[in-house]
């Protein structure tokens, strides 16, 4: 006979989904001058195919003080379960994709969160991996609901979504011919 019970969920990993009221149009724009008028090329990251600015030009860029300013409040809002400590901006991009253009699998080293404002979403969504590689070894799939290897999150215009810069992830196609418009960020931290 049971007399208790007792469930404890082991090793979390927390991703946070904000609804801002951010203008998105207004945004797709000053990523779309930005691309037209300072970084045509772009570089070459974890992208396939798509267009993805350079790293160091949307946080000197007066054009994105409000996103950068909303990104901040979200982020103030993720940290209210550690303890105090002081964060920093390492990095920001702009992405732009269309139909099969993806992002392959990666991480985002040197940094403690990772953020992604979503302006125009026609279709795909952001992929993440399991971090616990050892659990990939077990056919766990079919154990439950609860066991999948890879989680998928769908986004909508205006949502900011912040992660572990180490988990694990990727962006899916869209197979639309409207773009796909992103900016992500990093941020570090620094215990006080």
């Amino acid at each position: 006979m049971i007399t208790n019970y007792k469930k404890i969920s082991l090793f979390p990993t927390e991703v946070l989904i904000f609804k801002t009221k951010l203008d998105v149009e207004v945004l797709a724009k000053h990523v779309r001058n930005f691309k037209d008028q300072i970084d045509p090329k772009g570089i070459q990251r974890s992208n396939v195919g798509g267009w993805h600015s350079i790293t160091d030009y949307i946080e000197r860029a007066k054009e994105f003080k409000e996103f950068l300013d909303v990104q901040h409040e979200c982020l103030e809002t993720a940290m209210r379960d550690y303890n105090l400590v002081q964060y920093s901006l390492v990095n920001s991009w702009a992405n732009i994709s269309i139909g099969k253009d993806i992002n392959r699998s990666h991480i985002h080293p040197n940094s403690f969160w990772s953020c992604c404002m979503y302006i125009k979403v026609p279709g795909g969504g952001i992929e993440f991996e399991d971090p616990r590689l050892v659990c990939q070894m077990e056919g766990r799939a079919a154990l439950s609901k609860k066991d999948y290897a890879v989680y998928q999150i769908t986004p909508e215009e205006g949502d900011l979504i912040i992660f572990p810069s180490w988990l694990r992830h990727r962006t899916l196609p869209s197979y639309s011919r409207k773009e796909r418009i992103t900016i992500a960020s990093n941020y570090s931290l620094r215990g006080l």
